[in-house]
């Protein structure tokens, strides 16, 4: 035997059907998160000027470092950000289960 599954509470109970398709809420709300997700980040890469230096930083450091941008900060930011997204992304995905062995 491989192991037992177990499984956390859900954050939304329920389910809904979409397009004859039986799907529960926690589904539904990853989905939600992710395009939410994905649309700031857009927004914070294409709007602001941390996002902007992110950019340069990863498609020329030399140049971008000729601009006055800090590789320092820059670098810790990127991981903090990068940081936040998994932590983000585990906890609304732990929910579905957990394999114990």
């Amino acid at each position: 035997m491989v192991g037992f599954g177990a499984k956390l509470p859900s954050y939304i109970p329920g389910a809904v059907e979409i397009l004859g398709v039986p799907l529960d809420n926690q589904r539904v709300a990853i989905v939600v998160v992710a395009l939410v997700l994905f649309a700031a980040l857009w927004v914070f890469t294409h709007r602001t000027k941390l996002g902007r230096g992110f950019k340069s930083m990863g498609q020329n450091e030399e140049t971008a470092l000729t601009f006055g941008m800090d590789s320092e900060y820059s670098r810790f930011s990127e991981h903090g950000a990068g940081a936040v997204l998994m932590a983000i992304a585990g906890i609304t995905i732990i929910p579905l289960g957990i394999r114990q062995c």
